[in-house]
């Protein structure tokens, strides 16, 4: 397989590329349009559901529609039918108790995957189609508000460090207490320690007395 992969042409899908809910385009590789033909089998389209088989079993993301053409290695394809919205699906085969399913249908001896035979027997009650597409625009609103919340703690975490940094500062120059003007300046009594450090005359090691 290895020697199919070039520096364009179809984008070719790994498990690496598939995160909790979102597709990455992190070290993506290409296949030749022949290829891609002849393997037609593992083609993805967008508003497909790729579920990653080992590594990360269960691990789901939709194909977006900027990835009109796409192949795959590693993945199970679930194609949703009119019954199910695709994020709906994202959504519920990230969760903790379709993970849990999936590492109770996983197959195996050395190394356990999920496939396609344990996806069949997952088991998953739709509600219908409309209160799906509401539940998926709610866990949207709730990723958007997680999103500005992280967005506040980093901002606060700067903000937090240049703030240390100009105590520290303050403190340095003395600046944090009103000061007695006769006071030595910190800067100013550092200095003097290191020079007197530099002058001392360094101390002889004694010479162990033998027996």
């Amino acid at each position: 397989m290895a020697d199919q992969y070039q520096e364009e042409g179809v984008p070719f899908l790994r498990s690496q590329n598939v995160r909790p809910m979102r597709f990455s385009q992190e070290n993506i590789l290409y296949i030749s349009e022949e290829f891609h033909s002849s393997i037609l089998k593992s083609r993805l389209e967008p508003g497909d559901l790729a579920i990653v088989r080992s590594g990360a079993p269960g691990v789901t993301c939709v194909i977006p529609e900027s990835l009109p053409v796409a192949n795959c290695s590693d993945l199970v394809i679930a194609r949703p039918s009119e019954k199910l919205n695709p994020w709906f699906g994202c959504i519920y085969m990230n969760s903790e108790v379709a993970q849990r399913n999936v590492a109770e249908n996983q197959v195996g001896v050395a190394q356990q995957h999920f496939n396609v035979g344990s996806m069949k027997k997952m088991p998953i009650n739709l509600p219908p189609l409309a209160e799906q597409i509401e539940i998926v625009h709610r866990v949207e609103q709730l990723f958007a508000f997680a999103d500005q919340l992280e967005a506040r703690v980093k901002a606060a975490q700067v903000r937090v460090d240049r703030l240390t940094q100009s105590i520290l500062a303050k403190a340095f120059r003395g600046e944090l207490v009103p000061q007695d003007p006769n006071d030595e300046p910190a800067s100013l009594l550092l200095e003097r320690i290191k020079a007197q450090r530099t002058a001392a005359p360094k101390a002889k090691r004694r010479s162990k007395a033998l027996p």
